[in-house]
């Protein structure tokens, strides 16, 4: 518990983006953030752990490693996409 109310950890999702995605549960995790948001008690903290992202399985110009700052950009948008 937390001062506001109830807390939801996730934690070890490794989502990424294209041919290497490995997280395939999109639409449940969609409907879980929903149905905690819509929670009649409130939402929940989220706690959010280590290895939500997983960037080295993203491809920008067919290149999966780049420490860049706008290479990090990137790959977090086709993430969210």
């Amino acid at each position: 518990m937390t001062d506001r109310g109830h807390l939801v950890v996730l934690s070890d999702l490794h989502m990424a983006a294209g041919t290497h995605d490995v997280f395939a549960a999109d639409r449940e995790l969609e409907a879980l953030l929903d149905d905690l948001t819509c929670a009649p008690e409130g939402p929940p903290d989220l706690l959010l752990l280590g290895d939500i992202v997983d960037f080295t399985l993203v491809e920008v110009e067919g290149r999966r490693l780049d420490t860049s700052v706008a290479g990090a950009i990137e790959r977090l948008r086709r993430v969210v996409r």
